[in-house]
C-alpha cells in the first residue's frame, strides 16, 4: 500500500476555526496554484508511456458579510503532453453556496458544493462551539441516490488539546466507526494515538496505534497550526487532498515531532507498517516548514523503491501555505505534485465579492415516480421549491436550504396527490425555472 493510499487510513484532523463574527482583517486564501507531472499510459504510443505536466490556477471569492467564508472558485487549467494543447482554459466555476448561522452557542456553516451546471452536490457542515472549537464536521454526497460520506465528532481537554475524534463512516459498501484517542506525555506533548474500530460505536476493537518520538522542542509560545479550511477538501481534479497531508499524526501543535511508527494489530500482536521521519524547522520570521520521509516497511526490499517524501509549510499565523509530494514505489512510474496557497486579509482584497449568482438547476429522480421522488436543486439562498398541478394549483412547497429534498407525493395537508403530471418550480429572487414530473 503506497504512502498516498495510507494517508486515507491514518488521518488525524486538527482544526483551524473561523471567528464567530465577521472580521474584515481575517486571513483567507486569495488563490491556489497547483501543478503535477508524471507519466500516463497511452495505448497507441510505442512503449505506451507519455510524460505530462498539468497546472491549475484558482481564485477564491468570499461573502461580503462574512469575509472569511468562501463562496466560489474561478478555475483555469492547462495541460502539456500527448493530445493536449498546453493552453489555459477556463473550467466550470466551483460554487460553495455557504449558509452561516451565528448563535450564542457558536457558529454553523453549511456548504453545498457544485461545479458549473453539474447538479451533483456535496455538502460540508461545520459546527463550532462558543469557544471557537470545531465540534462536528460532516462531508456528505449522493451516490446513485444514496447519501454517503463521513462525520467527525471532536472532544477536547480543558486546555484545548484534542482528546479524541470519532469518525462515522457511511459509504455504499462500507459503514462503521473509527475512534482516535490522543496520548500526551508529562510535558503535554503528543506521544501517540490509539485507533479503534466499531460497527455500532458500542463495542470497540484495537486496530492501529501510532508511537510518536518527540524532539523535545516546542513551537513559539502562542503559535498554533490552523489546519482546517474548506478549500483543502476540494482540490483540483486528480490531486491528492491537502487535508490528508495536514492530518498526518505527526502534524500537531503539541510539540515538534522527530519521528513516529505506525503499527497494525494483527493476530494479537502489533506489527510495524510505516516509519516516518520528520524534519520540522521553526524559522525566525515565524514560518514553519515540514519535511516528512515515509518508509513503508513492506516495500523496503524492492530494488527501485524510494520513500514517499512530503514537504509543506505554514505562515506565521499558522495557516497552510504550500505542499509538494513525490512518490516512487519502484513498481509504477514516479509522480510529483505541488499546491501553493496564497493568503490575504479581507481588508486587502480587491474583490469584496457579492459573487455572481449561482445558475439555477433542478433534477428529479426517479421520474416517473410512484410514491417518492428526490428533487436535487442548485441555487443561491434563499430559494423555494414549489410543486403545482396542471391547473396551476400549488400542492406543496419547501425552502431549498438543502440541495436534496424528498417529496412523498403528498400535499401540504399530508393527503396523497392524484396520479398525473406535476410541475416543479425553483425560484430565487426574480429568477425561476421549472421541470415536469410524472406520478403514476
Amino acid at each position: 500500500m503506497s504512502f498516498l493510499k495510507r494517508l486515507f487510513i491514518s488521518c488525524c484532523l486538527f482544526v483551524m476555526v473561523h471567528g464567530l463574527h465577521a472580521d474584515p482583517n481575517c486571513l483567507r486564501v486569495s488563490n491556489r496554484q497547483s501543478n503535477s507531472f508524471g507519466y500516463e499510459y497511452i495505448e497507441s504510443l510505442p512503449g505506451g508511456w507519455s510524460y505530462y505536466s498539468e497546472y491549475y490556477s484558482e481564485t477564491a471569492h468570499y461573502l461580503s458579510q462574512y469575509p472569511d467564508v468562501v463562496n466560489h472558485l474561478v478555475v483555469n487549467h492547462r495541460r502539456n503532453g500527448y493530445g493536449h494543447d498546453g493552453l489555459w482554459h477556463q473550467m466550470p466555476t466551483k460554487y460553495f453556496n455557504p449558509q452561516v448561522t451565528d448563535s450564542p452557542e457558536g457558529r454553523t456553516i453549511v456548504y453545498r458544493i457544485t461545479e458549473g451546471d453539474n447538479p451533483a452536490t456535496s455538502n460540508r457542515v461545520e459546527v463550532y462551539d462558543a469557544s471557537n472549537r470545531l465540534r462536528t464536521l460532516s462531508f456528505m454526497y449522493l451516490y446513485n441516490g444514496t447519501e454517503t460520506g463521513d462525520r467527525y465528532h471532536y472532544s477536547y481537554l480543558g486546555d484545548g488539546r484534542i482528546d479524541s475524534i470519532i469518525k462515522r463512516i457511511n459509504y455504499v459498501n462500507i459503514s462503521g466507526y473509527e475512534k482516535r484517542n490522543m496520548q500526551y506525555d508529562q510535558y503535554n506533548r503528543k506521544s501517540g494515538e490509539m485507533i479503534y474500530t466499531s460497527s455500532d460505536s458500542l463495542q470497540w476493537a484495537e486496530s492501529r496505534r501510532v508511537i510518536i518520538y518527540q524532539s523535545g522542542q516546542d513551537y513559539p509560545l502562542g503559535y498554533s497550526l490552523r489546519l482546517h479550511n474548506p478549500l483543502d477538501r476540494t482540490p483540483p481534479p486528480g490531486y491528492a487532498r491537502s487535508y490528508m497531508y495536514q492530518t498526518l499524526p505527526g502534524v500537531t501543535n503539541a510539540g515538534i515531532v522527530d519521528s513516529l511508527v505506525i503499527q497494525s494489530f494483527e493476530n494479537g500482536v502489533w506489527v510495524d507498517k510505516f516509519r516516518d521521519y520528520y524534519t520540522i524547522i521553526s524559522h525566525p520570521d515565524g514560518t514553519v516548514s515540514y519535511n516528512v520521509l515515509s518508509l513503508e516497511i513492506a516495500y523496503i526490499g524492492i530494488p527501485d523503491y524510494n520513500p514517499g517524501q512530503l514537504i509543506f509549510s505554514f505562515n506565521s499565523a499558522g495557516d497552510y501555505t504550500a505542499q509538494s509530494f513525490s512518490t516512487d514505489d519502484g513498481l509504477s512510474p514516479p509522480y510529483y505534485q505541488s499546491i501553493v496557497y496564497n493568503w490575504e486579509t479581507g481588508s486587502d482584497a480587491v474583490d469584496t465579492v457579492n459573487s455572481p449568482e449561482m445558475p439555477l438547476s433542478i433534477t428529479a429522480y426517479p421520474n416517473p415516480f410512484r410514491d417518492r421522488i428526490r428533487i436535487s436543486t442548485k441555487s443561491a439562498s434563499p430559494a423555494t421549491v414549489s410543486i403545482y398541478n396542471l391547473r396551476g394549483q400549488k400542492v406543496w412547497q419547501a425552502n431549498a436550504i438543502c440541495s436534496d429534498i424528498d417529496w412523498d407525493g403528498r400535499d401540504d395537508k399530508g393527503k396523497p396527490t392524484a396520479t398525473g403530471v406535476y410541475i416543479i418550480n425553483l425560484k430565487h429572487k426574480d429568477k425561476e425555472i421549472s421541470r415536469r414530473i410524472l406520478k403514476y
